[in-house]
This record gives structure tokens, C-alpha cells and sequence, in this order.
């Protein structure tokens, strides 16, 4: 039957070199439709996977020997690799099986044909030079006996020579001294070598050594009251230098103490990034607090600034407003009463209340709120027709926000009972179901019942 050509047979390599190698075969039953290219696959024992070699090389550039035998030169090999070849024949009707592999094959050693890639480090200990890179992987080593070559200087200084340490094997990372030279910009290459010789430079890159810990200290620490249970601390940043900072700064720490009791605990937290502030949360109301900053880098921190006493605010409004009413004023309003609260001896003064409210079908948003003042008495406008809101309503203080009413629940015509766990709405509007008209009749019948 007419098909895709038989597999060749016969494969055999010869002349192989570092990165190439003739292979031979003979040619297979055609099945009917002359064979017209040829496709070589190898496998590298180190990378076990069938790849093409030579893709569809023409039937007619393929060299005859002895009027038996096929060939064809194979490149692009690497050295010092063991290899199979299997070989496929194509014709019009597809590409025919392969033949049975070959013998294995090893191609010639040679130096490493590339350098490391990847070539950076930085960071480590105090006094190190951290020099890292991606190893070659054992199919390109090229060679026995692989190892790397690191190279260093000192970058932008015509006096500094390239220092450079041997190290033999399948390494990544190697650590230079670089003694007093902290925080200093170093050029760096890596150059990888076999038993055949050495392989070509990488290219070169710029890297940090590892930073020192900072002499520099932060200056006019200011701790203030931020609310009950916060304070905002500020500072004036040091000068980012070299000789101050040995590094880049990394962040600040904040250490505070509670001066109302004997022994405290010194806490701290960490703020990454140049900046100038921080807020220090969960705090006791009504306290006194030290608390210093330290720049830190990578290496560590740096020495404590002067201590600042701080404190934090009195307590917000521990109370709620209560007797909330609402009732409807025009076609897009509700007017709201309530009884306002007084303030302990732990609590800040009341500066003004808030009222929060929203649509029953959202969930509840308390920063969306409406400051009427230091009032008992707001107006809540442009409302919704047909939309039934909920609304809370807090006193607030230069401490925060106090404790929230209950939730009550309205409409443009005013206050109504509801329970929210038989709320329903119509499927594709915005109305509210008929059960709800019905508990606003009932509201209605009752106080004009009790009036």
C-alpha cells in the first residue's frame, strides 16, 4: 500500500569533532512515492530527549557512498557529549518512522565555548564581596574538570587591578574580603576553565560590597498625639551618605516604652523607605510613652536617637446616641432626631455626631458618613424613592469615633419596623417587595392608633 517511507537502517556516525560529526545510513523502502528529504534526531545522553539535528534535508543534497550508503554532515554539536542519531525519511504522503539509534558517539573536548551567565551579587557580611553566577550546565562544561575563574576591582579607580581567586568545580558563589572597602562599587567577571584550557570572559557587572552598620542617627524625634490608642512620631532623617549611613537606608525603627509602669517591655516595629514619620498603633488611652528612632540598612541599625515622651489622646465617645427617629420632610429627604450623649472623665470631648447610612442591599460602609455638627438633629437628601436605607448614627471627638446607635431602618416615608432577615427584593428592580409595604402599613396603623 501506498505510505510514508520505511525506516532507514544502518545508521553509523564517523569524523566526529568537538561540535560536529558525519552521519550514515541506508536508505529504506520508498512505499510507493519517492523519498524527497531526510530528517537527522540526536540525543545527548546528559539531555536524554530527541531533538532534530538536520531538519528535511533534500533527498538530492544528501552524499551517496558506494552507491549504498547515505551521509551527511551534522554541526552544531557540543563538546565532550555522547550522543545517538536516528534518521527519518520524508515522501508525499508524511514522515516515515525512525530508524533504529545509532551506536553512542562522543564528540571532542574542548575549553568552555561560553562564559557564566548571570554574573551579580552584593550584600553579605560586613567586609564581604558576595560574587554569584549561573554555573554551566554539565552538557556545555565541554571538558572534564570544570571550575571558575572570579575576577574583582574597585570600579572607576585607575590605580585598582583585577584580584582573582581559582575555584575548581561546579561552584556559584565565592566571598572576596573587601576589608575596609564597605559599601563600595566593584566591577566583577567570571571566566569558567576545563582540563582543555580556559573559555571566554562574561561580561562585566557593577556590584555593591556588603554595607556597615550606620553611624548616623536620626535628629529632633517628636512623638505626638495621633488618638486613643496611636501616636505619630517625626523625625529630621540623617544625612544618606557614604561615610554616615555605610550602606543605603533600608528603613527606621521606632522603640517605645510605656513610662506608666515599672520595668516596661521596649517594643519596636520597622518602617521601610526614606521617610520622616510613622504611626505607632495599640497603645493604652491616656498614656505616656519614650520612644527613639534608628535608621537601619542591610547590615543592622543604627545607634539610638535621643528619647522623646509622647502620649496618646483620651478615650472617643465610649457611648451611643440613642431614641433615633426619622421621619420624611419632602419627596427626597428624611429628617433625623436623636438624644446626644455626655463624656466621661476618660473620654474626650464630644465635637459633633455623624450619621452613616445606606442602601439595606449594600454592605455597611461606616466611612461613608455624614457630619452634621455638634447637633441632635441632621437631614439626610437626595434619597431614592422606593429604596429602603439603614443608618447608624456616632458622636466623634479629636480621638476618633465613638461607639455606633443601632441600626434603623427608613424610607422617604420615614421610619419603619423591619427585621433584615425577611427582606426581599424584586428580582430585576430596585422596588421593595409587597412584605415591606405591609410592615409600613402596620407601623402607620399603630401610631395613629397610639396618637
Amino acid at each position: 500500500p501506498l505510505a510514508p517511507p520505511s525506516e532507514p537502517s544502518g545508521v553509523y556516525g564517523d569524523g566526529n569533532t568537538e561540535d560536529k560529526i558525519t552521519i550514515y545510513w541506508l536508505a529504506p523502502n520508498d512505499n510507493g512515492y519517492p523519498i524527497t528529504r531526510y530528517i537527522i534526531e540526536s540525543s545527548n545522553k546528559l539531555n536524554p530527549v530527541w531533538k532534530i539535528a538536520t531538519r528535511e534535508i533534500p533527498s538530492s543534497a544528501v552524499e551517496v557512498q558506494n552507491h549504498l550508503f547515505k551521509s551527511v554532515e551534522v554541526l552544531g554539536l557540543k563538546p565532550n557529549n555522547l550522543y545517538k542519531f536516528r534518521v527519518r525519511a520524508i515522501n508525499k504522503l508524511g514522515v516515515g518512522r525512525p530508524s533504529l539509534p545509532s551506536a553512542d558517539y562522543r564528540t571532542s573536548s574542548s575549553p568552555p565555548k561560553r562564559a557564566p551567565n548571570d554574573v551579580g551579587g552584593g550584600g553579605g557580611k560586613v567586609g564581604d564581596l558576595s560574587i554569584t553566577w549561573t554555573p554551566l550546565p554539565p552538557e556545555e562544561q565541554c571538558a572534564n574538570g570544570i571550575g571558575y575563574v572570579v575576577y574583582w576591582r574597585v570600579k572607576g579607580n585607575p590605580n585598582s587591578k583585577w584580584s582573582k581567586h581559582v575555584m575548581t568545580g561546579q561552584a556559584s558563589e565565592y566571598y572576596a574580603l573587601s576589608g575596609l572597602n564597605y559599601y563600595t562599587l566593584y566591577e566583577v567577571k567570571v571566566q569558567a576553565f576545563n582540563n582543555e584550557g580556559l573559555g571566554p570572559n562574561s561580561t562585566i557587572s557593577s556590584i555593591y560590597s556588603a554595607e556597615d552598620l550606620p553611624r548616623a542617627v536620626p535628629i529632633d524625634v517628636f512623638a505626638d498625639t495621633y488618638n486613643a490608642t496611636a501616636i505619630i512620631v517625626t523625625w529630621t532623617p540623617p544625612v544618606n551618605d557614604r561615610p554616615t549611613m555605610r550602606g543605603k537606608i533600608l528603613g527606621y525603627q521606632i522603640n517605645w516604652e510605656n513610662n506608666d509602669v515599672e520595668d516596661p517591655i521596649r517594643y519596636s516595629q520597622s518602617f521601610y523607605g526614606e521617610i520622616s514619620e510613622a504611626i505607632i498603633i495599640g497603645l493604652f488611652p491616656n498614656g505616656y510613652y519614650w520612644v527613639t528612632v534608628q535608621v537601619f540598612n542591610t547590615a543592622g541599625l543604627g545607634p539610638l536617637s535621643e528619647k522623646y515622651l509622647g502620649s496618646t489622646g483620651m478615650d472617643a465617645p465610649l457611648n451611643f446616641p440613642t431614641e433615633v427617629t426619622i421621619y420624611s420632610k419632602d419627596s427626597s429627604s428624611v429628617a433625623v432626631k436623636f438624644r446626644g450623649i455626655g463624656f466621661g472623665i476618660a473620654e474626650s470631648p464630644v465635637t459633633g455626631y455623624k450619621l452613616c447610612y445606606q442602601s439595606v442591599r449594600e454592605v455597611w460602609n461606616l466611612e461613608n458618613c455624614k457630619d452634621i455638627g455638634f447637633v441632635e438633629s441632621g437631614v439626610l437628601d437626595n434619597l431614592e424613592k422606593d429604596v429602603l436605607y439603614k443608618l447608624r448614627v456616632l458622636a466623634w471627638s479629636a480621638d476618633g469615633d465613638g461607639k455606633k446607635s443601632e441600626a434603623i431602618y427608613f424610607t422617604l416615608g420615614g421610619q419603619i419596623v423591619f427585621d433584615p432577615s425577611s427582606y426581599s427584593l424584586l428580582a430585576d428592580s430596585n422596588r421593595l417587595s409587597s412584605s415591606i409595604s405591609i410592615l409600613i402599613l402596620c407601623f402607620l396603623y399603630i401610631i395613629t392608633w397610639i396618637y
